[in-house]
């Protein structure tokens, strides 16, 4: 028994109709889905990789932005109040940045780009000038604020009892190292809150992870640094990068002997030392 022969009508050779069996259709589509199949990690990988440039890129326009600042500020920080103001407070110069971010639906912080970019409320508001570099494509949520800066860069602490106090490298001329000198970093989704990013002091056995980096790009992270640069670090330890529930909270937890506390440590000027 023939196969059907499903007749596609145009000029027929030698006068007859030309078409495809039934069969030949089959193996045509069994074709194109294969080539989908394998055409769909490959787009998946590509806009990853979109992703990942264009937070690089939203990350370097965010380092310089600090950069003006310091230029523009005799060499001094933009100020890191670690004492977080509820509601924001405006016009105490004390924060580069506000807003505290959760997943209550109800927390205007979660979506006000005014506490990123307006002067009132963010020194460093005036040198970014968008919304955008603050965020990462990769973010799953749709919260304004994907990074946190280095708590240890130009620290403040009393903020809310005037005046505040200074804690550790308040210049670019104090820190040792600027290459080796972190400032900001992309932050877990159930990590970030306030606009500090908290690296513990505590070595091997006493190692622990206070504020979680994230892992949107294959398990790792952009970071800026002091000199101006962005670079791409990929985490080592799964306890660095548990996977995003979308609650709150990743406390400080013990994290023994781990390589990426180290790691975090190394690029980091603590107040111990």
């Amino acid at each position: 028994m023939k196969s059907p022969r499903i007749v596609i009508w145009g000029r027929a050779a030698l006068g007859q109709q030309c078409g495809f069996t039934l069969l030949e259709l089959l193996v045509v589509i069994a074709v194109i889905a294969v080539l989908a199949s394998l055409s769909v990690p490959a787009l998946s990988k590509a806009k990853a990789r979109a992703h990942r440039i264009a937070c690089m890129n939203n990350l370097k326009q965010l380092q310089l932005a600090w950069w003006t600042y310091v230029h523009d500020n005799d060499d001094h920080f933009p100020p890191n109040g670690r004492n977080r103001a509820q509601p924001p407070l405006p016009d105490a110069g004390q924060w580069w940045a506000q807003g505290y971010l959760d997943y209550d639906p109800a927390n205007s912080d979660n979506s006000n780009t005014a506490l990123l970019l307006d002067g009132r409320y963010a020194q460093l508001g005036p040198y970014a000038q968008s919304a955008q570099i603050f965020r990462c494509p990769s973010d799953p949520t749709s919260r304004v604020r994907s990074v946190s800066m280095n708590r240890n860069v130009g620290a403040l602490e009393r903020c809310l009892t005037p005046p505040p106090i200074p804690i550790g490298p308040q210049k670019l001329s104090q820190l040792r190292d600027p290459s080796r000198q972190f400032i900001f970093i992309e932050e877990h989704p159930d990590s970030i809150g306030f606009v500090t990013f908290t690296v513990n002091g505590g070595i091997g056995p006493d190692a622990k992870i206070a504020s979680y980096p994230a892992a949107y790009h294959e398990r790792g992270a952009n970071l800026s640094f002091a000199d101006g640069r962005v670079e791409y670090h990929r985490w080592q330890d799964a306890r660095t990068v548990p996977p995003v529930k979308f609650t709150r909270w990743l406390a400080q937890t013990e994290s023994e002997d781990n390589p990426d506390v180290k790691w975090l440590q190394e690029h980091t000027e603590l107040e111990s030392e």
